[in-house]
């Protein structure tokens, strides 16, 4: 939200409110929100985030561009700069797009939906039979202290998957080492990789550096962690950072004792 709407907002969120008699602790637990919180968003102190943004225009049935005191222009440039910010796919952006353009009876009308859906595909998916395929993982985790070597046939083991899109575009899959990249990816999770020479900014990877192999973003000339409590890794120069290959998602590895 741009400082020189915020003014706006906060009357608009308030005139919303008083219109509907409400208090701002009613309003607060509407959208399980914190009480003082929410007196700060009216009075400007804080400014909420995108998901309480969307609630707030729910539970006004109107739209964020309302609330926001945005032009057609200022709507895309929002839209934007969400999907910059959350990595949207260009057909994540388009059901953005359309979403924010509903109003609010639509919008709980497709949620509805989307929530049926949902159980039905999760029945499906469990009484389905599982499509299983065999695919090759490299034996050493990664962040390991050793030469991370593709071409000796030795590192290599080859384990049963559930089939999936993903695998018909990967390379091998390696197994994720300790918990820099939470909460995207999990100590111990197995994931695709497809190799490739050069991975874009801010894009998770397969990287060499020296003696080691890690799983993270690509930074301008450092590895960068999902979770804050990891420094950022940076080549020297005697060591470069050396791509492998770009991660494109989870592998679900099946029991040993399925095949």
């Amino acid at each position: 939200m741009k400082k020189e709407k915020n003014a706006e907002f906060c009357q608009n969120l308030a005139k919303l409110r008083k219109e509907k008699g409400l208090k701002m602790k009613d309003v607060a637990i509407s959208i399980g929100a914190n009480p003082t919180t929410y007196r700060k968003y009216e009075s400007g102190d804080l400014e909420p985030g995108f998901i309480t943004l969307v609630k707030l225009a729910d539970f006004y049935n109107t739209s964020t561009d309302v609330l926001l005191g945005r032009t057609m222009y200022d709507r895309t440039d929002l839209i934007d700069q969400i999907a910059l910010a959350y990595r949207l796919s260009k057909s994540q952006k388009g059901m953005l797009t359309a979403y924010l353009y509903m109003d609010g009876k639509i919008r709980e009308t497709l949620l509805d939906g989307i929530l049926q859906l949902a159980d039905g595909v999760h029945t499906t998916k469990k009484d389905a039979p599982v499509v299983a395929r065999f695919f090759q993982r490299h034996i050493n985790q990664t962040s390991a202290e050793y030469s991370y070597d593709l071409e000796n046939s030795d590192n290599w083991e080859t384990v049963p998957i559930v089939d999936c899109p993903e695998a018909n575009e990967a390379d091998f899959i390696v197994v994720v080492d300790g918990d820099s990249m939470e909460p995207t990816f999990h100590n111990g999770d197995n994931v695709f990789v497809k190799l490739a020479e050069e991975v874009l900014p801010n894009h998770i990877g397969l990287f060499r550096l020296g003696e080691q192999a890690y799983i993270k973003r690509y930074g301008e000339n450092c590895l960068l962690s999902d979770n804050s409590d990891y420094p950022s890794i940076f080549a020297s120069e005697d060591e470069s950072i050396t791509c492998i290959g770009t991660v494109i998602g989870l592998a679900d590895v099946l029991e040993s004792s399925y095949c």
